[in-house]
């Protein structure tokens, strides 16, 4: 009976001992089961009816609600100056009524997007809280691939600079390799360990003998400079250490220590100078007898071939027996390349460069003939079989007889040499 009566009716008020605006109702021990139970809560009331915007007071007269436009009429209550609705429920029913027929308006509108609940809200909460874990998720891998992808291709660069950086390194190995046996002097090993050290020796040696003074051959005093020190290597070990006493005095001694270390430097120098010209002119010697044996080998199938194809083909390539000029023709061929291909037969007072010229104009000769081979051998077949057709129309133009009336034919028959009626023909 009393299910659809106004919120305001079940509100405690103080005196009643409900919270007061003053003193508001406690929320619990924990915040989230709080939260959990108002998200079970279905719609704003009690009883389904809308929440008043805020807290009406207690003096307050009932507001009856607008009638929707396709509400039921419902009879109209019994009218009073002051309606009680403790004791007037006539219009219980009416009421209602309307509240259902509100309900189904709002049902047929469409539903707004916008959260109008506490549970509501918390869905949507967890939702964009969702999306911005996603989000954050998508961009860290993001951020993960490109770390990923930069440092492949740092790896890749850092490889291939080293693969340069090797490759650098060993072909300046193999220059200087190239340089000691050719000049040591001009090599980084000798600067290494010899340039660099004998400069470092004959600097703490002028260190040393900076600002002292010596006595001359002729009694004179003067400051000492390098070529005391060049003086004294250049003489022997007793000798050096006499004239170095009667020079510098108390710094003999120490003077004696440089000329050894510069001596050692030196001749260690020298020794290893003289032992890669020796490593030099041996390599140079390997190195042309392997290219004697090389150009021999080549010889040696040149030979081969041209022997081999001259048999097989001596018809083309061979000399005959009796024909003196064309096996002239064929030794001069030969001439020709034995100076192209090694250079025989030429003045050896000429030049490097004269020799090469006349050389490389042999073999253009060779080439020419070479190119032009194919082309004589396919004319001369042709002329070949034009004679052999020749010979048998005069084989057959002999042997017939002459025909009534055709004196040709008896012109033909006396004439003395085939050539002739080659010719006639």
């Amino acid at each position: 009976m009393f299910k659809n009566l106004p919120r305001i009716l079940f509100t405690p008020s103080a005196e009643a001992g409900g919270a007061t605006a003053e003193q508001p109702p406690t929320r619990g021990a924990d915040y989230d089961e709080a939260f959990a139970a108002i998200d079970k809560i279905e719609g704003d009331s009690l009883a389904g009816q809308p929440e008043p915007a805020a807290e009406p007071k207690a003096e307050a007269k009932p507001v009856e609600p607008a009638k929707p436009a396709d509400a039921p009429k419902a009879a109209e209550p019994a009218k009073s100056s002051k309606p009680d609705m403790l004791n007037d429920l006539s219009g219980l029913k009416q009421k209602e009524a309307e509240l259902k027929a509100s309900k189904t308006a709002e049902a047929a509108k469409p539903k707004d997007e916008t959260p109008s609940s506490m549970k509501q809200f918390r869905e949507q909460y967890e939702m964009t809280k969702k999306e911005r874990d996603d989000l954050a998720a998508k961009v860290k891998e993001l951020e993960r691939a490109k770390e990923e992808g930069t440092k492949r291709e740092v790896e890749a660069a850092t490889a291939a600079l080293k693969k340069e950086m090797d490759d650098i390194r060993k072909r300046n190995e193999e220059l200087d390799t190239e340089v000691r046996f050719m000049d040591y002097t001009r090599s980084r090993d000798y600067r290494e360990k010899f340039e660099e050290p004998i400069k470092e020796a004959w600097k703490k040696a002028l260190d040393d003998i900076d600002g002292i003074t010596v006595t001359g051959e002729d009694g004179e005093e003067r400051t000492a400079t390098h070529h005391d020190i060049v003086a004294l290597m250049s003489m022997p070990t007793g000798k050096a250490a006499v004239e170095a006493q009667r020079m510098f005095g108390p710094a003999a001694p120490e003077i004696m220590v440089h000329r050894r270390k510069l001596i050692e430097l030196r001749d260690s120098r020298n020794k290893a100078i003289e032992e890669w010209k020796q490593k030099g002119f041996q390599r140079q010697q390997d190195r042309e007898s392997q290219q004697q044996e090389q150009l021999q080998a080549v010889h040696s199938a040149f030979d081969d071939e041209f022997k081999n194809t001259e048999t097989e083909y001596s018809s083309l390539f061979g000399s005959e027996e009796g024909d003196d000029e064309g096996n002239g023709l064929l030794e001069s061929g030969m001439k020709l390349v034995r100076m192209a291909t090694r250079g025989e037969g030429l003045d050896p007072n000429l030049s490097p460069m004269e020799r090469a010229e006349l050389m490389a104009r042999a073999q253009a000769q060779i080439g020419l003939r070479a190119r032009a081979f194919g082309r004589e051998r396919l004319r001369t077949i042709r002329l070949q079989q034009r004679v052999k057709e020749l010979e048998q129309k005069l084989k057959d133009a002999v042997g017939s007889e002459p025909g009534a009336g055709r004196v040709e034919s008896q012109k033909v028959s006396t004439f003395d040499k085939p050539e002739d009626a080659i010719d006639h023909m």
